[in-house]
């Protein structure tokens, strides 16, 4: 794990330990090079990736070698070549009615747990899901069944924040959190104490405003999503990207000195995926 850099600086007595987990890696030329550059400067611990990604098989090289906790980025949303999907909110309302076909889905999570697997070299550190959908009903269940098929003990990511957190954070662990939890407590299965990085990737609030708060009020072995992304008007893979302004915004604050100076002040280290839970 290379954790040099800024989560170094924080590696005293007394500091929290926590996940700082990029989504997405594969989805663009654009996510996968911010990811990278992160990684060698230390201010990543994870890195989620999306098998049917376009731009992962160039990327590959990199991502093995980055020194980063890796995960498979379970999607069921996202129209990706390759992929099956249908739009959040209709899968939502299939998974819960009884309307997705239960074969087919196991089918494509086994898919893509080995897909994963095949293109890291080594099973998947974690799991968790796009848009969150490995904790869906039916989702959540051929997904343990598949792993323990494997006999795979990866951690997997708990939606759930240990206090409220806003209105977004709270409809996001309503969809499922507890019944994932449930599941994992009987696998086995290691997942994150607490669940932070949720916000609208509107710019209403810098994100470096929102990255202290979460720094600030994350529990110990708690986990950080972010979603960084750099600016490549020639990267055709980011055209339909519908988040790529709050991606650049991000990558630019965590490749900045002020995130090294926030992870100081907020006595946060990073640490990797599954090592920082309990």
């Amino acid at each position: 794990m290379a954790m040099g850099g800024a989560g170094a600086d924080a590696g005293s007595a007394g500091a929290r330990g926590l996940v700082l987990c990029a989504d997405d890696f594969g989805y663009t030329d654009a996510a996968c090079r911010a990811i990278l550059d992160l990684a060698a400067r230390g201010r990543l611990s994870a890195t989620s990736v999306m098998v049917d990604g376009v731009a992962l098989p160039r990327w590959l090289p990199g991502l093995r070698a980055s020194g980063l906790s890796l995960g498979l980025h379970l999607n069921f949303t996202d129209a990706l070549p390759g992929a099956m999907t249908w739009p959040l909110g209709d899968f939502i309302a299939r998974s819960y009615t009884g309307r997705l076909d239960r074969h087919a889905i196991a089918a494509d999570i086994a898919r893509q747990l080995d897909a994963c697997a095949a293109a890291i070299g080594r099973v998947p550190d974690y799991i968790d899901g796009h848009q969150h959908v490995h904790q869906l009903p039916v989702v959540r269940d051929a997904l343990l069944a598949a792993l323990a098929q494997r006999r795979w003990t990866p951690a997997l990511r708990s939606t759930r924040p240990a206090r409220w957190r806003g209105v977004k954070a709270a409809v996001i662990a309503t969809l499922g959190g507890a019944a994932l939890a449930r599941g994992a407590r009987k696998a086995g299965l290691a997942m994150n104490a607490d669940f932070d990085g949720v916000y609208d990737f509107s710019d209403a609030r810098p994100y470096r405003e929102l990255m202290r708060d979460w720094l600030a009020r994350c529990a110990d072995s708690g986990l950080l999503m972010c979603h960084p992304g750099m600016a490549d008007e020639a990267d055709t893979t980011q055209q339909n990207d519908p988040i790529a302004p709050a991606r650049l915004r991000e990558y630019r604050y965590l490749a900045s000195a002020d995130f090294a100076d926030d992870l100081a002040a907020a006595r946060v280290r990073l640490l990797p995926f599954p090592a920082a839970t309990r």
